[in-house]
């Protein structure tokens, strides 16, 4: 269970999303191979990350500018047809990947 926040000028939300252990282990995995893919200047399939319940969704996926990765999310607050959804993307550096690892890494071992 992770709690999420998302905020511009016009609104402000926050809410609790679930993933699977599994699933960030893979991400985590999936995150890594990237991140040495563009540290080679290599070429790398896009990475996605969807929440239990599909209230968070995150796609990786290589920008045209060397070194430069895209990140496109979907927020949706509530798990229902009505809830408002908000989709965004920007754009990191490689620099961005080993404190996204460590993240991932302290997130997965909170089951323990």
């Amino acid at each position: 269970m992770v709690w999420v926040e998302f905020s511009i000028p016009a609104l402000k939300t926050e809410f609790a999303a679930e993933f699977f252990v599994g699933q960030l282990e893979q991400f985590r995995n999936d995150t890594h191979d990237f991140h040495q893919a563009l540290k080679a200047g290599a070429k790398f399939k896009d990475i996605n990350l969807t929440s239990a319940f599909e209230q968070v969704v995150l796609k990786f996926h290589q920008a045209h500018f060397a070194g430069t990765v895209g990140v496109s999310m979907v927020l949706k607050p509530e798990n229902h047809a009505d809830s408002i959804t908000l989709d965004d993307s920007f754009d990191i550096d490689e620099s961005y990947f080993p404190d996204l690892l460590s993240g991932l890494d302290d997130i997965i071992s909170w089951q323990n």
